[in-house]
């Protein structure tokens, strides 16, 4: 049994998800079940739908007729008008959705944020099955969100493994007998039935989270690159592909921000050594990358992760302590509440700094949870810059005449947030 998942690169035109019909077919006997996200930039799409609704702009209108006109069009190029029933079962999903907005409910943002941007995912594994269904293929569609059980951490939810691997056991391995499913990835859903969604980009998790169930013989990442690169290739020339990686290996580069995965993917396949295989869907006869248990750590090569639109975040107290353990305690205690990561810190007599993404609303967040005790001061605009196995040469080139702000190093990573 295998666990296939295809990001939303893969499924962004109609010619994308007949590629994606035709690597289903050659490459996934037997048993199989498929991961799917939201296609091409549809995340994005009802993000701004969602922050237009939120602020009261009615903006937000035109822009869910161009995501119906985009989803829509490509049922168009797909049947040519030939089959109406993909059609209604499309429509039927967007008359759901769109129930949201007739609410009118605009100031539970988290909430909000998982009930409308979860739509994707749904809309795109519709389409696909269909798809499939149409071709001969015995694809069955599922609702990840009758499996997949968490918490009430809206926008990035906590699994509740126990009650979600019961589930899968119980119900999954008999409709694969005779059918591929197809299902979403980055979705889930609470105890009161609500959705929720496991953080952005957490289609890879969702696969890693019915492999581990299943205890599946592999999981199949199909990308837009031919494996796992030292760099990632939209920004950088003659990037060099990992045969293998181990589990540890793979990790740290997704902990540093590698979007070839998602940080939480891992655990899942580690814990029940299941290998992770990264092709790619262009060209899917390479080999692409296996990451697994007892592959030797390539530390010749340096590892280059960049992320954009970091913020640095100083933080002082009022009174000018110094930053004992209690300021800490406040400071982690806030950061946890309001699920903000850190991506780099470091603390002095009188101050502590962090850099994490920019997320406006949980900044303000956290000014508000500290202001009665300390100032913060807020540096946007930033770059991170992780060399992992770093080298003089490779760091000269990174960093070069830029303006480092921050730096940290350890025997294997040095790390300088910059300005962008």
């Amino acid at each position: 049994m295998r666990v296939f998942k295809f990001g939303g690169a893969s499924v962004k035109n109609a010619d994308a998800v007949r590629n994606v019909a035709r690597v289903i077919k050659e490459h996934g006997k037997g048993e199989l079940l498929v991961v799917i996200s939201a296609m091409g930039k549809t995340t994005n799409a009802l993000e701004a739908i969602l922050n237009d609704f939120v602020k009261g702009n009615d903006d937000y209108k035109d822009k869910i007729l161009a995501l119906r006109k985009f989803h829509f069009d490509i049922l168009e190029e797909l049947y040519e008008g030939q089959n109406e029933d993909p059609k209604h079962q499309l429509e039927d999903l967007f008359l759901q959705f769109e129930w949201f907005f007739e609410l009118g409910e605009r100031d539970n943002y988290d909430f909000l944020y998982d009930q409308i941007v979860g739509f994707g995912e749904v809309f795109s594994t519709k389409i696909i099955t269909t798809y499939l269904q149409s071709i001969g293929m015995a694809a069955k569609w599922i609702d990840a969100r009758n499996f997949i059980i968490t918490n009430d951490n809206y926008r990035e939810a906590g699994v509740d493994f126990k009650v979600t691997e019961g589930l899968i056991t119980r119900k999954i391995p008999p409709m694969l007998a005779n059918n591929v499913l197809i299902t979403q990835g980055f979705i889930g859903k609470n105890r009161n039935g609500h959705t929720t969604t496991l953080g952005r980009e957490g289609s890879d998790f969702t696969a890693a989270i019915f492999a581990w169930a299943l205890n599946a013989t592999e999981t199949v990442i199909w990308k837009d690159v031919p494996g796992i690169l030292n760099a990632d290739p939209k920004r950088f020339d003659e990037c060099v592909m990992f045969d293998g990686l181990s589990y540890l290996d793979a990790v740290e580069m997704s902990y540093y921000g590698a979007s070839v995965l998602h940080p939480k993917t891992m655990q899942p396949l580690q814990n029940r050594n299941i290998p992770l295989h990264v092709r790619s869907f262009v060209n899917p006869e390479g080999k692409g990358t296996v990451v697994a248990k007892d592959i030797e750590s390539r530390t010749d090569l340096p590892v280059i992760i960049v992320k954009d639109n970091q913020v640095l975040v100083h933080i002082k107290p009022k009174n000018f302590s110094f930053i004992a353990e209690h300021n800490l305690s406040q400071i982690f205690t806030s950061l946890a509440n309001n699920r903000i990561r850190m991506n780099l810190m470091r603390n002095s007599a009188v101050s502590f700094t962090l850099c994490t993404d920019a997320d406006e609303k949980k900044l303000q967040r956290l000014q508000n949870d500290l202001e009665e005790f300390f100032d913060l001061e807020l540096t946007t605009d930033l770059q991170l810059i992780t060399i992992r196995h770093y080298d003089r040469p490779t760091v000269e080139k990174m960093v070069g005449t830029k303006k480092v702000l921050l730096e940290q190093r350890s025997e294997h990573v040095k790390q300088f947030v910059v300005e962008g």
